[in-house]
């Protein structure tokens, strides 16, 4: 699966360095990541991961997966009717191209904009802990870490 074989070089140059330094400044803080990933690397791959599942989830996802196997039909006018179903019409190409545009990208961006914030965000629950503004057992927990209590209510 190609989430266990990417690295930071994924990102390229500057961001893949700045990610990892920001997951491993939150790592040393402390910071709870989802699925309890422990390195830099593991969170980073389980972000990915999480994008791709979301993408693939999509009702859309399903046509983009179409777009890629089997592309735009490249021929010039309307589709001949005996390769109908083996390309996608060009609304449908139109509608793929716009779901990586406008969910796709913006699936992956938010992950990438989450670890980056880790970082930042640790440094200022360390400041908030030492002013005595927040309790010194407090945590960081980032993204698909943090649950919504739910009370139980008594059965009857």
């Amino acid at each position: 699966m190609l989430v266990d074989t990417v690295g930071f070089e994924l990102l390229g140059g500057g961001l893949s360095k700045d990610v990892e330094s920001a997951l491993r400044t939150a790592l040393a803080a402390k910071a709870v990541f989802p699925k309890e990933s422990t390195t830099p690397i593991a969170i980073f791959r389980q972000a990915l991961a999480d994008s791709i599942r979301n993408i693939e989830s999509h009702p859309r996802g399903e046509l983009f997966q179409q777009f890629l196997l089997e592309g735009p039909y490249e021929g010039v006018g309307e589709i001949p009717t005996e390769l109908i179903d083996k390309h996608p019409s060009d609304a449908e190409v139109a509608t793929a191209i716009t779901f990586i545009y406008s969910h796709m990208v913006n699936s992956f961006k938010g992950a990438i904009t989450e670890l980056l914030a880790a970082s930042a965000c640790s440094r200022l629950l360390k400041r908030l802990q030492r002013e005595g503004e927040l309790s010194a057992n407090a945590r960081l927990y980032v993204g698909d870490s943090v649950g919504v209590r739910r009370s139980r209510s008594p059965l009857m």
